[in-house]
């Protein structure tokens, strides 16, 4: 996992980071301390369409279906100016209280889609237990996989794109693990201690996404 502040490596369950001192009580103080009900899709700022929402709920549906232990939440809407969408995905990661999920499903068998559209970005946090089978570069692909959608303010088809090819990749993963082909092992860390937070973060303005393209090829 890697600390949500200095992006340096950290290990599973560590409270505070100990490169820059960060840790979950910094978040608290500025976006609060209580649990958060959130939906396992909250578009705060009304950016999805009713017939897309309704088609993600179904994809999400099947997915729960298909792994039986996980969960994924997707949270849309306008972060304050400033705010650091990979600091407040862990937050949302670690403080969220999803009402529609069972107890087999804690926060760190999640996975958390951020969309923000202040700063035309979305973001992928993942929990302890599906972590240790993703690879920065595999989460930023999908990620990315999703911008033309995204550039042109489809956010629904975006999401539902993100989520079907996370969907496919995790389940190579599970045949993959099935025939002991990973050996991480998960951690059962409460939801207090740091989550991944993965830098698995991209803007999809069409300036931004130009500057990546020729940082990093896919």
């Amino acid at each position: 996992m890697k600390c949500p502040r200095c992006v340096q490596e950290l290990h599973n369950g560590i409270g505070q980071c100990p490169h820059c001192g960060f840790s979950l009580a910094y978040l608290d103080a500025q976006f609060g301390e209580d649990a958060v009900v959130l939906e396992r899709l909250t578009d705060a700022v009304d950016c999805i369409q009713p017939e897309m929402q309704q088609r993600i709920e179904d994809a999400l549906d099947q997915f729960e279906k298909q792994f039986p232990q996980l969960f994924i939440a997707i949270y849309a809407g306008a972060l304050p100016e400033l705010t650091d969408i990979r600091q407040f995905a862990f937050w949302l990661l670690n403080r969220a209280t999803v009402p529609s999920l069972d107890n087999s499903r804690p926060n760190e068998n999640g996975a958390l889609f951020v969309l923000d559209l202040n700063s035309m970005s979305v973001s992928m946090t993942l929990g302890y237990f599906i972590e240790p089978y993703f690879s920065d570069h595999e989460l930023l692909t999908l990620l990315r996989q999703g911008h033309p959608d995204l550039q042109s303010g489809d956010y629904g088809s975006a999401l539902l794109g993100i989520l079907g090819n996370f969907s496919k990749l995790l389940k190579g993963k599970s045949k993959a693990a099935r025939k002991g082909q990973y050996g991480g092992s998960s951690s059962n860390s409460s939801a207090s201690a740091v989550h991944r937070s993965s830098a698995d973060q991209t803007q999809f303005t069409g300036k931004a996404l130009n500057r990546e393209t020729t940082a990093q090829t896919l």
